[in-house]
């Protein structure tokens, strides 16, 4: 079954304007036309949107007097631009909007100019039209096997939300870190992520149940998605593993900010009698691009030194993150931190086996 591409769903009427257009036509001229967005660009490639939110921060920007006048577009419209390719699996498009809170995407083709624009209520008619196909073939008892089965692969394969956690699985995880990546790449921006692992999470099943392990993951999830920011993402790896998206934070922040969460847990005391630490803990893993260095690494690359730190950490005894570092001239190296203050404790645990 061929897979929907985000050209088979977008519009292709898109309003546009150059950067230099003055808010004074912006206004009537998305009133005027019905239009939510208005895709700013140059050459024919988007380099910014301006939509209903963004005119709502120029009204108190003008009401506070902040701008004394006129001013263009390139002022206020939000950028950089996150767009889609027209060839793109639809999955991708949907992925973005929900990780990024996205009501309008900007579509391109292969040459980098603009093709069309999806709206979130575009992506919403069209999984609803996919569960309905579902339903009213599983209702027709005439239904043949075949095409039951091309149904639910199409359902599946805009199911990008992990059923157990309510948090994106591995494939909306992948797709949300190509993005990333390549927006560091052409913006110079940072980002950082952090792989968790629940600590003796086999040994929790064995002793509580798997009913028991299931819960401890969904509070783990939401014991996240309380302490992070707003725009951070959380996705399930698989199986006790979590991936935490920070967007435009540095390595050093993301080791701090992590340091924190895998202390806070402890606090929860949440009871774990098969873990040596008697609560349930997390190690972490992180790693991250800076925007001077690294261009050449892929997400791929980025990911695999987060899993090594994360590596490290569980052998050096869980209950800590470490942070992977390039230094120049010196190789590479993970830095470790744990929620013990003694570094004889340290010590004494990275000796283990």
């Amino acid at each position: 079954m061929p897979e929907q591409l985000v050209r088979d769903l977008m519009s292709p009427n898109v309003l546009c304007a150059p950067p230099e257009i003055p808010v004074s036509e912006v206004v009537p001229l998305m009133h005027e036309r019905s239009y939510s967005c208005l895709v700013i660009s140059r050459d024919g490639a988007p380099v910014g949107i301006i939509t209903e939110r963004d005119l709502v921060g120029v009204l108190d920007q003008v009401l506070n007097q902040k701008h004394p006048g006129d001013f263009p577009a390139s002022d206020f419209m939000s950028e950089p631009v996150l767009t889609v390719r027209d060839e793109a699996p639809l999955f991708e498009a949907m992925v973005l909007c929900q990780a990024r809170n996205l009501r309008h995407l900007p579509v391109i083709d292969r040459f980098g100019r603009l093709a069309g624009l999806l709206t979130q209520s575009d992506l919403t008619r069209a999984h609803m039209r996919s569960v309905e196909e579902q339903r009213i073939l599983i209702e027709n008892s005439g239904t043949g096997a075949d095409d039951l089965v091309t149904a639910n692969e199409r359902l599946k394969a805009l199911a990008h939300e992990d059923a157990l956690l309510r948090i994106g699985n591995r494939r909306a995880m992948e797709v949300d870190l190509h993005y990333t990546h390549e927006a560091s790449l052409r913006y110079g921006t940072v980002y950082s992520i952090a792989l968790f692992d629940v600590d003796f999470f086999k040994q929790y099943n064995d002793t509580y149940g798997h009913q028991a392990g299931d819960n401890v993951l969904r509070a783990t999830v939401d014991y996240l998605k309380g302490a992070v920011r707003k725009s951070d993402r959380i996705y399930r790896y698989g199986g006790d593993e979590i991936l935490l998206l920070l967007p435009m934070t540095q390595v050093e922040d993301a080791r701090k900010m992590c340091e924190s969460l895998v202390e806070s847990l402890v606090h929860l005391a949440i009871p774990h009698e098969a873990s040596e630490f008697g609560v349930l803990t997390l190690s972490g893993g992180i790693s991250g691009v800076r925007a001077s260095s690294r261009k050449l690494l892929n997400w791929r690359q980025v990911f695999d030194e987060a899993d090594n730190a994360l590596y490290r950490v569980k052998r050096a005894g869980r209950n800590g993150v470490a942070a992977f570092r390039s230094v120049s001239n010196r190789g590479n190296r993970a830095r470790i931190s744990s929620t013990e203050n003694s570094e004889d404790y340290r010590s004494a645990r990275a000796s283990r086996p």
